[in-house]
């Protein structure tokens, strides 16, 4: 499940044409992607680290905090998309 952190603090989620939530079940372990200006990173929700890609400093710092003050919340989203259902929204660090 591809979700995506834009820093415009929205949460989006990867859905097919037919606005279905698409999940693969081989598409672990929970994750979520982020794209920053012409960067793009990989975030593991379990660990909170960047496993793939590149952040600048800052953003990367950002986004780490938000992950882990948000952990729980990010990992019932991941449960909700693995079972086809649309997660709910998240509040952006502030």
């Amino acid at each position: 499940m591809q979700l995506t952190f834009d820093y415009a603090n929205n949460i989006n989620v990867l859905r097919d044409k037919n606005q279905n939530v698409l999940c693969p079940s081989r598409h672990n372990p929970p994750h979520f992607h982020v794209y920053y200006q012409d960067h793009k990173a990989i975030i593991d929700i379990t660990t909170c680290e960047l496993t793939e890609g590149r952040l600048p400093k800052r953003q990367l710092k950002l986004t780490l905090a938000w992950a882990e003050i948000l952990e729980e919340d990010l990992l019932a989203n991941w449960t909700l998309c693995q079972n086809g259902e649309t997660p709910f929204s998240i509040e952006p660090l502030k």
